[in-house]
């Protein structure tokens, strides 16, 4: 059974910075779409496998889940996935959560 994928407002933030960053230097498009068409593939992945992801923290509940260069942080909650980020492996991400 598949659970409903939210993303938090910080997560629409980030993806949308990555998108501005990628248009910087994508002058035909092709890298844009591909990774919008990775975001797809990772939120359904997410969404049928929702333990996917490594847990963070013993003490915590978020998870750390990579896709195609990218790290998505996550809650896997009873009815959802919440989304909280979405960085570039290059990145320092750590320091940013």
């Amino acid at each position: 059974m598949s659970k409903k994928v939210n993303l938090s407002e910080q997560a629409f933030e980030d993806i949308q910075r990555l998108e501005d960053f990628i248009r910087g230097f994508d002058t035909s498009g092709n890298t844009l779409q591909k990774f919008r068409r990775e975001l797809k593939i990772a939120i359904s992945m997410l969404s049928k496998a929702p333990e996917i992801g490594v847990k963070q923290d013993k003490s915590e509940e978020r998870r750390k889940y990579v896709h195609y260069k990218y790290i998505y942080l996550y809650f896997n909650l009873e009815e959802e996935v919440y989304i909280t980020n979405v960085f570039s492996e290059h990145e320092d991400w750590i320091n940013e959560i």
